[in-house]
C-alpha cells in the first residue's frame, strides 16, 4: 500500500499521522510505515476480520428513528489515532481540572450559591435549567463528588489543538466501545504493539469498581449494582459489558424494593439482599417520572400493584414519550398497534442466534439427512411454536418478504402475503403483494369487495365514505392518477388493525 500513502495528502485538514504529504508526524512514523508496507489483500484481510469480530461479540448500538430501533455493528477503523504522550498527559491533567471544577460548581449550587451570589452566573440560569433538582438543595454526596464519572467530548481542530465541545455528567456511554476498540486492534494488528509504547485501557474496569466502592467506605466488600433500563436501550451492550468486565451486579427497576429499613434491596432467589452502591444508568428524567404529574393530580403516594397507580405512571410514562419524541396522540395509537418488527433471529437451533432475517430466509440450514430453505424454518415454527405477538408477527413479515424477494413460492404462503399487506408501512411492499397475489389484476372489482367489507365493520363508516368522496383531496386526486386501490386498502388495513 505504498503507492495509496505515498499521495495521501491531508491539508488542509490536522491529521494525527501525517504533516503532510510523505511526510509523517515524528511521534507516528514508525505506525505509518507500517501500515504503508502492508500489502492491499493483508490490509483488506485484517479490516474483513475486524468486523467478523464485531458481529461475533454482538458489539452494537441502536439507532432510535420513526421507522423503529435500528441495530447496528459498530463502526470501527483499524487505522488508529495516534497522540503522543506529551499532548495526551496535558489533555488528561486538563481533563481532571475540568471535572473537579464542574463538581465544585454543583456543589456551589445546591448549597452556598457563590456563584449566583457574586454575579457569576445568572440565578435564572440555573432555576431555569431542565437538569435543576429541587430536592438536592443542601445535600453534599460523598467525597463532595456530585459526578463520578464524566464523559467529556473533544474534537481537533484546524489548528491542532484539541478542544471540549460537551461534557457528559450525567449517564455518559461510550467507555465500552473503547475498551473493545483497543482488543480488537490487538488481534487484527497485534504487531504495532511491539513497535510503539501505547499506554494501557484494560484496567477501566478495576478502577470503576474502586471508585464505586470507595463510596462505602466503611464496608470491606459492597455489593454494587449497575442499574440499567433494559435491552433495548441503545447503550446496552455496554452495561452489561461494564457489569461483568467490573464485577456488578446488572439490575433493572424491577429487580430493586426498598426495605422497612429504608435501604434498597434487590429481589434474589434466596430472598431479599441489601445493595450498598448503585451505579445509575438511567437518566434523571426517568427515576421519579411520576413526580411532575403526581403534584397536578394531588396525589401523595404510588400504592404499588393496584390499579389506579399503574394506570398513572403508565400515563405518565405515555406522556413523557410524547413530550420528549413529539409524537401526536394518533401518533402513539399507531405505534401500540403495531406489533415490533425483530430483525434477527434468538431461538431454535437451525440457525446461529443473532443472524438477520434478511440473511436467514435464503439460507439453507440442515434438516434430516437434506436441507431446507430459511422460510421453510420460519413456516414450521409458526405452526409448531408458541409465540409472543411480535414474534408471530415478525415470522410471518420474514416469510412474505422471501415472496417478495423471489425466494419463497407465493402459491404456497399466499396467506402470509395477505396477512403481512395489513401491516406493512411500505407502499411499494404493498404494490408488490398485490399484485403478486392477484389483487392488481381487476382492480375495480377488488376495489368494490374491499369497500363493502369495510363497510360491513362498521355502520357508521358508510356516512364517512360518503364524505370522504367529497371532501377528501387526496381521496379525489388518489381517484384521478387510478390510485384509489393502495387509498382504500390502507383505509381497511387500519380499520382491521382497530378492531
Amino acid at each position: 500500500m505504498n503507492q495509496e500513502w505515498s499521495r495521501y495528502n491531508p491539508q488542509p485538514f490536522h491529521d494525527e499521522l501525517m504533516v503532510a504529504c510523505q511526510e509523517s508526524r515524528p511521534h507516528s512514523s514508525k505506525l505509518v510505515n507500517y501500515l504503508a508496507n502492508l500489502s492491499r489483500d493483508n490490509f483488506c484481510h485484517r479490516v474483513e476480520e475486524s468486523e467478523r469480530v464485531i458481529r461475533e461479540m454482538g458489539i452494537t448500538f441502536t439507532i432510535y428513528s420513526d421507522a423503529g430501533n435500528i441495530d447496528r455493528a459498530w463502526p470501527f477503523d483499524i487505522i488508529p489515532r495516534a497522540i503522543s504522550g506529551s499532548e495526551w498527559s496535558r489533555t488528561e491533567t486538563g481533563l481532571k481540572q475540568r471535572i473537579r471544577a464542574l463538581n465544585m460548581f454543583i456543589q456551589d449550587v445546591y448549597n452556598e450559591r457563590r456563584a449566583i451570589r457574586d454575579g457569576v452566573i445568572p440565578e435564572e440560569v440555573v432555576m431555569q435549567s431542565k437538569g435543576y433538582r429541587e430536592a438536592c438543595v443542601g445535600m453534599t454526596p460523598p467525597h463532595g463528588v456530585w459526578a463520578n464519572i464524566c464523559g467529556s467530548d473533544l474534537v481537533r481542530h484546524n489548528d491542532g489543538v484539541m478542544y471540549v465541545l460537551e461534557d457528559n455528567l450525567r449517564v455518559p456511554s461510550g467507555v465500552a466501545y473503547m475498551l473493545e476498540n483497543r482488543r480488537i486492534t490487538k488481534r487484527v494488528l497485534p504487531e504495532i504493539f511491539n513497535l510503539l509504547p501505547i499506554s494501557p485501557v484494560s484496567p477501566y474496569p478495576e478502577q470503576l469498581y474502586n471508585m464505586l466502592a470507595s463510596l462505602r467506605p466503611d464496608l470491606e466488600q459492597p455489593t454494587i449494582a449497575l442499574l440499567t433500563p433494559g435491552i433495548y436501550n441503545s447503550a446496552y451492550f455496554e452495561h452489561a459489558y461494564l457489569a461483568q468486565k467490573a464485577g456488578l451486579v446488572l439490575l433493572e427497576g424491577a429487580d430493586l424494593m426498598v426495605g422497612k429499613d429504608n435501604y434498597v434491596y434487590m429481589k434474589t432467589i434466596q430472598g431479599p439482599e441489601r445493595v450498598d452502591v448503585i451505579y445509575r444508568r438511567i437518566d434523571d428524567d426517568f427515576i421519579d417520572l411520576e413526580d411532575e404529574y403526581m403534584k397536578k393530580m394531588n396525589i401523595t403516594h404510588i400504592q404499588p400493584h393496584t390499579a389506579l397507580s399503574d394506570i398513572l405512571i403508565l400515563w405518565i410514562f405515555f406522556q413523557k414519550i410524547k413530550k420528549d419524541f413529539n409524537i401526536s396522540d394518533d401518533k402513539m395509537v399507531e405505534l401500540t398497534q403495531t406489533p415490533v418488527l425483530e430483525t434477527k433471529i434468538d431461538f431454535g437451533n437451525a440457525f446461529e442466534r443473532g443472524t438477520p432475517y434478511e440473511d436467514l430466509i435464503g439460507k439453507n440450514y440442515v434438516f434430516g439427512r437434506g436441507f431446507k430453505k430459511g422460510y421453510e424454518f420460519l413456516d414450521w415454527s409458526i405452526k409448531n411454536m408458541n409465540h409472543s405477538i411480535a414474534r408471530e408477527y415478525s415470522l410471518k413479515y420474514w416469510v412474505s418478504q422471501a415472496c417478495l424477494k423471489g425466494i419463497a413460492p407465493v402459491s404456497e404462503y399466499i396467506s402470509y402475503l395477505n396477512w403481512s399487506m395489513l401491516f406493512s408501512l411500505n407502499e411499494d411492499e404493498i404494490k408488490a403483494a398485490l399484485v403478486l397475489t392477484g389483487k392488481a389484476s381487476g382492480a375495480s372489482e377488488y376495489f368494490e369487495k374491499m369497500k363493502s367489507q369495510f363497510i360491513k365493520r362498521t355502520e357508521e363508516r358508510i356516512d364517512d365514505l360518503n364524505k370522504d368522496l367529497v371532501n377528501d383531496p387526496n381521496l379525489l386526486e388518489a381517484i384521478k392518477k387510478e390510485e384509489y386501490l393502495l387509498y382504500y386498502f390502507k383505509k381497511y388495513r387500519n380499520q382491521i388493525k382497530v378492531s
